[in-house]
């Protein structure tokens, strides 16, 4: 096109004078862009919690709030101070082995006082602290043995009986690889199909709602809107830092352990099963914690996607009263200085 516009050509020369300067005025402010972009990337929090009957329990860095809609329609709402151990934080396995412990105590009495607040008569808005300590025991005690039985030594008992009725063999790698690998497509599917059943129940249904709502408004807040119930809403009932990844982790992480060492007698397998129950729980915390902190990535994301699908089970749309329960609960725990509350501070 040269000579055709005399117009066009005094332009195009200039632009190739001008380009290195434009080039490198323009590097000049990457660094700024990408600050701009950090900032508009949505925080991510260490706050979770865990859905009660009609409530939510939720826990930030610093203390956690139980909130309850009671039969009469009021919020009952309930906070403590949380005891936190910096140097546990700091040894990878151990954290998350002792830390599972621990949730699953508190998370077993919020559970059992839920369900105790729903039973009290107008006189007694309170549960008998008694009652409660000796029913979470029992319960906590309960859940664990049914947990083992459910998840553990069922699975086994199936795929050893499989192994007697076709006459497979248990020598060799591949045999050993190929059992526990059957056992842990068997573990999945009495986890799936536990918590298909459990949710066509409709009390465990309210709970799966309340579990969406936990995990809404954790989501607006990490999206740095304004915590209303409107906002809350539009948000996704799925998010990936969730218990319901740490499941699958579970089954994932302790397909391989188990696969280690060898495949045995019905009671062998079930005692080395049971011992390397801390290892698996720490390892599969890690990976959690990893995927957490890499949610930008392929690899983070592709760790999180099972749980992702594992939630169309766990989770339901809720409803604006318990998306008001949940609001009440992650406004109570947010700290002020919310750097204390970064995912990174776990």
């Amino acid at each position: 096109m040269t000579g055709v516009n005399p117009w066009f050509d005094t332009v195009a020369k200039d632009c190739k004078k001008r380009a290195p300067a434009l080039f490198f005025s323009s590097a000049a402010l990457w660094p700024l862009l990408l600050a701009l972009s950090e900032s508009h990337r949505p925080r991510r929090t260490s706050i979770g919690g865990q859905a009660l009957i009609e409530g939510l329990l939720m826990m930030g860095p610093d203390k956690r709030a139980m909130v309850n809609r009671l039969p009469s329609g009021e919020l009952r709402i309930r906070e403590e101070a949380v005891t936190t151990r910096p140097w546990l934080k700091r040894i990878p396995l151990l954290r998350g082995a002792v830390g599972i412990i621990g949730q699953l105590k508190v998370g077993m009495a919020a559970l059992m006082e839920s369900a105790e607040l729903q039973d009290e008569t107008e006189e007694s808005a309170e549960p008998a602290a008694h009652k409660e300590r000796a029913g979470t025991g029992f319960a906590l005690l309960t859940g664990i043995l049914a947990g083992i039985g459910l998840f553990i030594l069922l699975p086994n008992l199936i795929v050893s009986g499989v192994l007697a009725w076709t006459g497979l063999t248990r020598e060799g790698l591949a045999a050993v690889l190929t059992a526990n690998l059957l056992e842990a497509l068997v573990r999945i599917g009495i986890l799936l199909g536990y918590l298909y059943l459990t949710s066509r129940i409709e009390e465990i249904h309210r709970v799966w709602q309340y579990h969406g709502a936990e995990h809404k408004s954790i989501a607006c807040y990490e999206a740095g809107d304004e915590l209303i119930p409107e906002n809350v809403a539009r948000c996704s009932r799925f998010h990936p830092r969730c218990g319901t990844s740490f499941l699958f982790l579970i089954v994932f992480v302790s397909a391989l352990l188990f696969a280690l060492v060898g495949w045995h007698g019905i009671l062998g397998n079930l005692l080395l099963r049971l011992a390397l129950i801390p290892l698996v729980a720490g390892l599969s915390y890690e990976v959690l914690r990893f995927s957490g902190s890499h949610a930008d990535d392929w690899y983070g994301r592709a760790l999180a996607r099972p749980g992702l699908w594992l939630q169309r089970l766990t989770t339901a749309e809720p409803d604006e009263g318990q998306i008001v329960v949940a609001l009440t609960a992650l406004l109570a725990v947010i700290p002020q200085d919310q750097e204390r509350d970064a995912w990174e501070q776990r």
